[in-house]
This record gives structure tokens, C-alpha cells and sequence, in this order.
């Protein structure tokens, strides 16, 4: 035998969603923020934000806003700053491993390489950098200019595409080396 129960309340549809509406503001406001993440206990990330807000997003993902700026300091395997990144506008998604940067970005890694553009992605899973944006890579040997880079998450490996300027001084052994190679 079954038994069915119905019930009926007397709200509209209306007023069922003006109470069920989410909100959608960051769940925590902080200023003066620094935040190491690690591997086994190592750190390997350092963030730091004059302001951050904590918004949760679908699927329990976390997403780190900075709007007022985000400097992100990597280390390698001994502790060691590796690469230093920097922009007036930061996000980082905790899940998906990711951070988007834009407005005066700036990625110095400890050879004295800097990358300057707008727009910059750092996919942690896929150990990937990269941007579709002007670029301009400077270093002690010489300037690079481009549209579109890719390189490792750390900065210490790049390929600069559509290069439309660049002077750039090449090693003597290098060149040295090219030039034999094409007698």
C-alpha cells in the first residue's frame, strides 16, 4: 500500500527565490595577507596581497581574488627564491592549481630575465606559463619582443612566439658554434 503526502505552502515561486538567492560576495575580506603553500612541508609558493577576498566558487573550488595587487614568490627544491612574479591584479583558483594575472605584469626569474605584459595564466598542473598578449622579455643579453609566450611555471624556461623585435647578444661559444656549424 503507499502512502503519498502532499504539502503546499502558501509562497509563490517569487518569493521562494528571493529567499534561496545566494550570495555571491567574498565569504572573507583580508588585508596585509602573506600565504605559503607547500609540497612535504617545503614551501614552494609564497602569495602576498595588500587586500584579498575568499570567494567560494561551484564544486568547493576557492578562488583568491587580489585587486589591489599580488606578488608570488617561487622557490626551487633547496629553498632558494627561483622566480618572483607581480601585477596589479591577481586571481588563484585552489583546485585547478591556477592563477591569473593582469595590468603591469611582471615575471623576474633569478637568471635577470623579466617578462613585462598585461595578461598572464600560471597553470600549476600542467607546469605551464603562458599568454597571447605583447611581450617583452629583457635580460643582460639583450631584449625580446613578441606576441604570445609560453614557458615553464617557474620562469626559468620560455619561448617567445611571433617575435616582431628583438637585439639580442649571443654567447661567443654559441656563436662560434652556429657559425662552424653552418660552413
Amino acid at each position: 500500500m503507499a502512502v503519498g503526502m502532499f504539502l503546499s505552502c502558501g509562497n509563490t515561486d517569487k518569493e521562494i527565490q528571493e529567499v534561496s538567492h545566494t550570495y555571491d560576495g567574498p565569504l572573507e575580506t583580508s588585508e596585509g595577507v602573506t600565504m605559503y603553500f607547500s609540497d612535504q612541508g617545503e614551501a614552494q609558493i609564497k602569495l602576498e596581497s595588500p587586500l584579498m577576498h575568499r570567494y567560494l566558487m561551484e564544486e568547493n573550488e576557492m578562488r583568491l581574488e587580489c585587486p589591489t595587487g599580488m606578488k608570488v614568490t617561487f622557490y626551487d627544491s633547496i629553498g632558494e627564491v627561483e622566480s618572483v612574479l607581480t601585477a596589479n591584479y591577481g586571481e588563484m583558483y585552489s583546485n585547478k592549481e591556477f592563477i591569473k594575472v593582469k595590468d603591469d605584469v611582471v615575471f623576474i626569474n633569478n637568471k635577470d630575465e623579466e617578462l613585462n605584459t598585461e595578461l598572464l595564466h600560471v597553470d600549476f598542473k600542467k607546469d605551464s606559463v603562458y599568454t597571447h598578449e605583447k611581450v617583452v622579455v629583457s635580460s643582460p643579453k639583450g631584449t625580446i619582443s613578441g606576441v604570445g609566450l609560453h614557458s615553464n611555471s617557474n620562469f626559468t624556461k620560455y619561448k617567445v612566439h611571433n617575435i616582431n623585435n628583438g637585439v639580442y647578444n649571443m654567447e661567443e661559444n654559441a656563436l662560434e658554434k652556429n657559425m662552424n656549424n653552418n660552413e
